[in-house]
């Protein structure tokens, strides 16, 4: 992070400072698509995934 940034940052308030973290991270969601999962992350995925089906048909 260049200095001038970190400048304007550091002396925020702590609710000021969450509120750029919420403002950056929804802007990050808004292109989400565009964030290439690795193999594992998608195996993960689905490792999920089918452990939720698993379990909706075990509570049936």
């Amino acid at each position: 992070m260049n200095s001038l940034l970190s400048e304007q940052i550091l002396p925020l308030t702590i609710h000021e400072k969450l509120q750029l973290i919420e403002d950056i991270w929804n802007s990050v969601v808004i292109d989400a698509d565009q964030i290439p999962l690795t193999q594992s992350h998608k195996k993960e995925l689905d490792r999920r995934l089918a452990g939720e089906q698993l379990a909706f048909f075990k509570c049936r």
